[in-house]
């Protein structure tokens, strides 16, 4: 209740900020901010957040209470910095923490191509739902199982470019866009994926978060990796390699989108710091968004990848493993209504011959959503998620092979 407590205080004070700037129409500040509250019942393994195995954030009936901060100043004409907060009445992290920070150049156009960079903490641009100010998404309030997992374990500390062309000869919407970054403190990125497996939910780690690891055979005293800490801290640099992503994008302005990305971490699977090891972890991602007749929007993601670490044994990393994962979802507006079904598949695959720790992991989900909007600061959805899993780990720690975790929940959202 203090958590709770806490978040609604904070984000009062964001009100006041938010109206006392408004107030001055020369100021060059700008303040967003939104509140959530939801009345969550849930059915299924006890959730990962407590350090256990199950896919969801909650088990059992409860209140769940969110917001966010966002931050801009604009300190020249082509100049700004970004400050993102997110503020959570739940565990682990403290209640209000960083999510991205950091300065937004944008260079006044010489030519056709125009330049935008950063530079500071941010995502790197995967997700096609996440949208909307505090990363949020307007079709559902769980992400999906790709999107769970980068707001869990992934963001970028270092320098993005991006440039963008307008393909005249193509026709007068198209864009070209390029995008590339180089990063730091992101190592221990993947040991979530690889010993939790995927999960669907709507949780943001904030930098300073310590992720709770379950019970894993390879990681208690005398075992191979006993000096793994019992949690994973994913913002953190282990090994003084940076990594990098690079992206392509061909964009027709309210029409679709196709994009192609692959993200390298460039993790050395045998460096330890602390507790944390660095992972070598790399991915393709490849999103569609198109826009259908009748104010209806079909939006699918794939990503497939590797993660490892540990030393080579038999020519495999000790830990190492494929995943992949995809999704479609559907979403339509009907005056203020929106209604979004979407489909996850997930999968993991242990590739290394260690059979004390086997993370073999093949799941699907199903998520329903209608989102009413009351006004333009004001909605309410009612969402239904379903969650399959085939995960023979969980026998480690005495739970089910095989489970199905379902959640239901009434969530209220203001955002100002």
């Amino acid at each position: 209740m203090g958590r709770i407590l806490t978040v609604v205080v904070a984000l009062s004070a964001f009100a006041c900020a938010q109206k006392t700037l408004a107030q001055d129409s020369s100021s060059t500040h700008q303040l967003k901010f939104g509140f959530e509250a939801a009345a969550v019942d849930a059915n299924g393994l006890p959730p990962w957040v407590d350090g256990s195995v199950g896919k969801l954030v909650s088990n059992g009936t409860e209140l769940q209470v969110r917001g966010y901060a966002e931050h801009a100043k604009q300190l020249t004409d082509t100049v700004k910095t970004n400050l993102v907060l997110e503020v959570t009445g739940d565990q682990p992290g403290e209640p209000i923490s960083v999510t991205e920070a950091y300065f937004h150049w944008r260079p006044v156009p010489q030519s056709e191509t125009r330049y935008r960079f950063k530079v500071g903490a941010f995502y790197p641009d995967v997700s096609l739902e996440n949208t909307q100010p505090g990363w949020r998404s307007p079709y559902t309030a769980n992400y999906s199982a790709i999107n769970s997992w980068v707001a869990e374990e992934l963001r970028a500390t270092g320098v993005e470019l991006t440039a963008i062309r307008k393909l005249p000869r193509i026709g007068p919407n198209h864009r070209l866009i390029l995008q590339g970054s180089v990063f730091g403190w992101n190592d221990p990125a993947g040991s979530i994926l690889a010993w939790r497996g995927w999960s669907v939910h709507e949780r943001q780690s904030r930098y300073g978060d310590s992720l709770p690891l379950q019970d894993l055979p390879l990681n208690r005293p005398g075992e191979m990796f006993e000096e793994q800490a019992a949690v994973a801290k994913p913002f953190k640099e282990v090994d003084n390699r940076l990594g990098f992503y690079t992206a392509a994008e061909w964009r027709v302005r309210g029409r679709f989108s196709v994009k192609g990305l692959y993200h390298d971490n460039r993790g050395n699977p045998e460096a330890l710091e602390n507790g944390q090891y660095a992972w070598d972890t790399r991915f393709w991602n490849l999103g569609l968004k198109l826009a259908l007749p009748r104010k209806t929007t079909l939006l699918a993601q794939w990503m497939k990848g590797n993660t490892s670490m540990g030393p080579l044994m038999s020519g495999k990393h000790v830990v190492d493993n494929d995943f992949d994962s995809y999704y479609f979802l559907l979403s339509k507006k009907i005056h203020r209504h929106r209604l979004s079904a979407r489909f996850d598949q997930f999968r993991v695959n242990d590739v290394d011959i260690i059979t004390a720790d086997n993370n073999n992991e093949k799941g699907t989900a199903w998520t329903l959503s209608h989102r009413f909007q009351f006004s333009d600061r004001l909605n309410v959805s009612t969402e239904w998620t379903s969650i399959e899993t085939r995960r023979p780990g969980w026998a480690y720690n005495g739970f089910p092979t095989r489970k199905t975790e379902k959640q239901f929940q009434i969530r209220l959202r203001y955002a100002l």
